[in-house]
């Protein structure tokens, strides 16, 4: 961990009791990183007592999945399931000018109508 502090990159946490993985992702100076967490998420996590911790919004998730895709050669099925997937289940309640601003910046608005065609197949 204090290895990808050092160099801020991502990293895992897991609570053992549980078996709760938690992916951490450490704030850079770049844009997409700065308007991540100013869009970040307040939610309630279950237990006694109850903890409260910060999410990122769902458009997020979606386009860093697709980034991910994306950078790793198209080739990781779990990233496109995952991007589509969270395409799926927040339907209409997704900021689609928020996706698709973003997904130019980042590169890929092509991989985005893909992703929300496929999601809208079902």
């Amino acid at each position: 961990m204090r290895e990808a502090v050092a160099h801020r990159t991502s990293f895992s946490l897991v609570h053992l009791a549980t078996a709760t993985k938690v992916d951490v992702f450490l704030l850079t100076g770049e844009p997409f990183h700065v308007e991540r967490m100013r869009a970040r998420l307040r939610v309630t996590l279950g237990g006694a007592p109850a903890l409260k911790a910060f999410v990122g919004a769902p458009e997020h998730t979606v386009l860093r999945k697709l980034e991910w895709f994306d950078r790793r050669g198209r080739a990781s099925e779990r990233q496109w399931r995952d991007a589509v997937g969270v395409l799926r289940v927040q339907g209409e309640r997704l900021d689609q000018a928020r996706l698709r601003r973003w997904a130019a910046a980042l590169g890929v608005a092509g991989l985005l109508e893909q992703a929300l065609a496929e999601a809208c197949e079902r």
